[in-house]
């Protein structure tokens, strides 16, 4: 909000908090909303009115973003206000876990029991934490203990029944948790568990909570928060962090707990605690089982330390019988928790911004680092639909680390301007490090007989971080490929020959590279194409990203869109989400009015040097024109043996075929469509069941699993070509009025693959593939291709006013017919039709010919069809003859020989 708004308002403040007061500023017009607009911009505002409503500190109110203003601030529907343990439980991080809203919205009409629960759940994730060491096997306890407690609620009838059936819940949990895992001390667990859950009813846990999240990461110093973060967001077990520290284990151990124990003082009060816990060497073994099985994936991975566990847990009870003692161990668990969910790299990026130490900014990249590291060895391979493709969890993951390599990259450049190593120790480094230019510098005279200092270039500036690299091992034109975490550079030019390189941005925005790409990027979110293409995703709530090219300049409007330069210099925009605003470049249209064409998602425009814009943007064929985010992760996933992903990144790689107009592969889904493009999004039509058969294909299949589809007596099946206004055979400009292919001049290739299976010395009356413009045999059956009807031999049947059947000629420059008898062999058919117009063509026919040359072969049958016009084709076996069956794979059509080789590629 601007200034001059703010200070408007800032008069209003007193009158407004006044009708909130009294209840009346729902009645007056806008007068909500510039109350939550001044809290939301205004400091002084907020302190105004913290002052003026006496809102009690426990509840720490924050007011940084709007909803969470709007959410603290409403009332109910009848005008009164919510019950304090509703608003407090939208203060906590834990108000949206399953469990605890699962309890608490069957407690919304009981404020006292609804309190009591908030004041309990700490404590029962605080508990089950303790007894269960793997954070997912944690969580889901605590969840199954919430589900518990929820079955019994209708007995809860005071705060104090509600606490006795949560204790009882967790407990049983706990006692079932060691049937199904054995362990020695499992007992020894569930009796320590007992002795903390009996001062749970008597301690102020919430507001304990409240004052562990309001702590801030620079008031942990560098050494702790290093270990912390090693142990609780890295997830590193004590050996490995005493490798990665050059500690032995003991010492690990010892840090651990200190630092736990100094983050447990800096937020304990005496209103939850009698007497602080300034010594607390009794819970010296806590370390030891707090830590036992810290690990980075969620799976257990039991560790049996024996006697020193049992010893541990034996020495802790013997300590328990004073309540002052399970008070303090309590509120340790509470902490143990709480690291667990509040050491995140967000709060590590919101400390970087505000607290530029240069032993935070190097610790923060150590963090990074290890987390990348592990996350390489420890990526789960995730399940993928190849209808669409999600992974929230690895999208989320990967923003958060390519904010955080930008931040280390950033302050490595700063240091290394000033002198400052780029080692990774952190916290000994703070000790060593200059000072700030200007910060306590001497105003002494140089002395005239030391040299001036040479004058320090200006840093580079950093535009953005790579954070994923593929395949760009051939970079010819740089001499060496880009890497994972290195800085791209404002006003300096990045290039890739081959391969696919994520650029994430400090504003949260990202571009993806596909090879081979030049772009020079600058400050703003701006970027220069001078050739190839990229695709741009707005995370950055609000910043738009732009990109100029040669000849246009494309704005987006929180979207996500690609852009591709050509030879011609001729820019291409396509838009997936949201809206992007093109215009001409200014350099080839600086005279006339400015003009802008703004497309919307699902649409594409395609824009010449010196092209004027077009009225309106096309439909897109397709939406996978480009290397998108979602494909980045699933090319990842294929990286690591997910077949799933490959299978869908072959797809999309067959979409980006040029000139391939329609292909059909077939997999297990076959009755589906399978794998399919330019054919209409229906079930197949069928007279009979059709069944899947072995790939046709020589060599590893252009899709994973790819199979063929079987045809046996009496069964055909149809295939109709997407003629819709989108498609990529109304782009192509082949379509009559009548949406039909044939009429219009051009060159059309069809190709496919058939094997027939049947006995020795049997027969099949006739089966093969048909070009139709209708669904009647003879009537709408322009051409026939593969076993005529009474035929031994593979041939054609051409229908129409001049009817003809023949054979195909296998060496044509022999005298006569060298025909092809049927056999059990796969054979690749295509077919090169030459429109000529008006219906007019000429068919080429061609059998198992090599694609490579096929311009240079002789056709095996030239076929001359003056009414041609087909929109779909025909699979069939006549129901006469002896029984047998034909098997179909990869049909394909193009515009060009090399679209449908696609069907024969392999690498």
């Amino acid at each position: 909000m601007p200034q001059d708004d703010i200070n408007r308002l800032l008069s209003e403040l007193p009158r407004l908090v006044s009708e909130w007061q009294a209840g009346t500023i729902a009645s007056q017009e806008g007068g909500f909303q510039r109350l939550t607009e001044l809290l939301t911009h205004s400091s002084a505002a907020r302190s105004y009115f913290l002052e003026a409503m006496q809102i009690e500190a426990e509840l720490r109110w924050r007011f940084g973003a709007n909803s969470k203003v709007s959410g603290a601030l409403a009332v109910n529907d009848d005008g009164s206000t919510r019950p304090i343990a509703e608003i407090a439980a939208n203060e906590i991080s834990y108000r949206d876990d399953r469990g605890f809203c699962l309890v608490f919205d069957g407690l919304q009409e009981q404020e006292t029991l609804a309190n009591q629960w908030v004041q309990l759940y700490p404590v029962v994730r605080a508990v089950l934490f303790f007894c269960v060491p793997s954070y997912v096997h944690a969580d889901e306890l605590v969840f199954a203990a919430c589900e518990g407690i929820l079955g019994r609620l209708q007995d809860a009838q005071t705060p104090a029944v509600l606490s006795d059936i949560a204790i009882r819940s967790v407990l049983s949990d706990i006692e079932a948790y060691f049937v199904e895992n054995p362990h020695k001390s499992g007992r020894l667990f569930l009796e320590t568990a007992q002795e903390c859950l009996k001062v749970a009813c008597s301690m102020d846990t919430i507001a304990f909570y409240e004052s562990l999240e309001s702590i801030t990461l620079s008031q942990v110093s560098p050494d702790d928060l290093r270990l912390l973060c090693l142990r609780y967001l890295v997830g590193l077990r004590q050996a490995q962090i005493a490798k990665h520290l050059a500690l032995d284990e003991p010492a690990v151990q010892a840090k651990l707990a200190a630092a736990r124990l100094r983050v447990l003082n800096s937020s304990v009060s005496p209103a939850i605690l009698s007497q602080p816990p300034s010594n607390l060497d009794w819970l010296s073994p806590l370390s030891l089982l707090l830590d036992r099985h810290a690990e980075q994936s969620g799976a257990p991975r039991p560790e049996d330390l024996g006697a020193p566990v049992e010893q541990g847990l034996t020495s802790l009870l013997s300590h328990l019988d004073k309540k002052e003692n399970r008070q303090c161990l309590l509120v340790y668990l509470i902490v143990h928790e709480s690291l667990h969910r509040h050491l995140s790299l967000d709060r590590l990026l919101e400390l970087s911004k505000s607290h530029r130490a240069p032993a935070f900014q190097l610790l923060i990249s150590e963090i990074v680092r290890e987390i990348e590291n592990t996350s390489k060895v420890h990526s789960p391979t995730p399940v993928l639909s190849p209808a669409k493709w999600r992974s929230e969890q690895s999208l989320v993951w990967g923003g958060v680390v390519a904010a955080a390599l930008l931040v280390a990259i950033t302050a490595g450049a700063w240091l290394a301007g000033r002198g400052v190593p780029a080692s990774d120790e952190g916290a000994r480094l703070a000790e060593h490090a200059p000072a700030p230019p200007g910060a306590g510098a001497s105003h002494d005279p140089v002395d005239a007989g030391e040299p001036e200092p040479e004058p320090q270039p200006e840093p580079r500036i950093v535009a953005g971080v790579v954070t994923t690299v593929l395949e760009t091992d051939d970079n010819k034109s740089t001499g060496r490929a880009p890497e994972a975490g290195e800085a791209v550079y404002v006003s300096e030019e990045f290039k890739i020959d081959t391969g696919i390189v994520q650029v994430d941005l400090p504003s949260g925005n990202r571009w993806i590279l596909e090879g081979p790409t030049s772009i020079v990027m600058h400050e703003g979110d701006r970027v220069f194409l001078r050739a190839g293409k990229l695709v741009g995703k707005n995370e950055g709530g609000g910043k738009p990203l732009v990109v100029e090219t040669p000849g246009a300049v494309v704005r987006d409007i929180g979207t996500e869109f690609g852009v591709a330069v050509r030879e011609d210099k001729r820019t291409s925009v396509a838009v997936y989400e949201g809206e992007v605003q093109l215009s001409a470049s200014t350099a080839n249209h600086s005279a006339g009015p400015h003009k802008t064409l703004n497309i919307d998602a699902d649409h594409e425009v395609a824009l010449g040097p010196s092209d004027e814009l077009p009225v309106s943007a096309e439909l897109l064929a397709h939406d996978r024109a480009f290397v998108r985010p979602d494909e980045v992760r699933l090319r990842l996933d294929e990286r690591a043996g997910s077949a799933a992903a490959a299978a869908q990144i072959s797809f999309f790689e067959l979409l980006r075929v040029d000139g391939l107009l329609a292909y059909q592969g077939f997999v297990d889904s076959a009755d589906q469509g399978g794998f399919s493009i330019g054919f209409e999004p229906r079930p197949f039509r069928s007279e009979l069941e059709s069944r899947l058969g072995q790939d046709l294909t020589p060599g590893a299949p252009v899709l994973p699993e790819s199979r063929s589809i079987r045809i046996a007596n009496g069964e055909n099946l149809f295939f109709h070509f997407d003629t819709s206004d989108r498609s990529l055979f109304a782009k192509s400009g082949l379509l009559d009025e009548a949406r039909k292919l044939g009429r219009r001049a051009g060159d059309i290739w069809v190709s496919w693959r058939s094997k027939v299976q049947i006995q020795p010395g049997q027969t099949l009356k006739w089966v093969g593939l048909s070009l139709m413009n209708g669904e009647v045999r003879g009537t709408n059956e322009p051409l026939f291709l593969g076993l005529p009807s009474n035929f031994t031999t593979l041939g054609y049947h051409m229908y129409g006013d001049d009817e003809r059947r023949g054979e195909l000629d296998m060496n044509p420059e022999l005298p006569g017919i060298q025909s092809q008898l049927v056999d059990d062999n796969s054979h690749l058919w295509v077919l090169h039709i030459h429109c000529r117009g008006e219906g007019h063509a000429v068919v080429q026919v061609f059998l198992d010919p090599d694609l490579t040359n096929i311009h240079t072969l002789q056709p095996n049958a030239e076929l001359p069809i003056e009414d041609l016009a087909f929109d779909r084709v025909r699979l069939e076996h006549s129901a006469e003859g002896d029984r047998g069956e034909c098997f179909f794979d990869e049909i394909c059509v193009g515009t060009n020989a090399e679209a449908i080789a696609v069907g024969s590629r392999r690498d």
